[in-house]
């Protein structure tokens, strides 16, 4: 799997993870907060309501990994 992902080099498959990367940032950014799925009681909810807040935050996505 690792040869086949990285045939091309390093160089073309960090050109599109960051486009990728891209993409997945606007995205975010342009989603809508939905306040009521904040608090709701279905952890799915919750997260896919949360991703638009915290990406907002300066920092925001770093605090995931504390």
């Amino acid at each position: 799997m690792i040869t086949t992902v990285l045939s091309k080099g390093i160089g073309p498959w960090l050109d599109r993870h960051n486009r990728y990367a891209t993409l997945e940032a606007a995205a975010r950014l342009d989603a809508p907060i939905i306040w009521r799925n904040v608090f709701s009681s279905h952890g799915s909810k919750r997260n896919q309501a949360l991703k638009p807040i915290v990406s907002r935050l300066p920092g925001g996505l770093c605090c995931g990994f504390l």
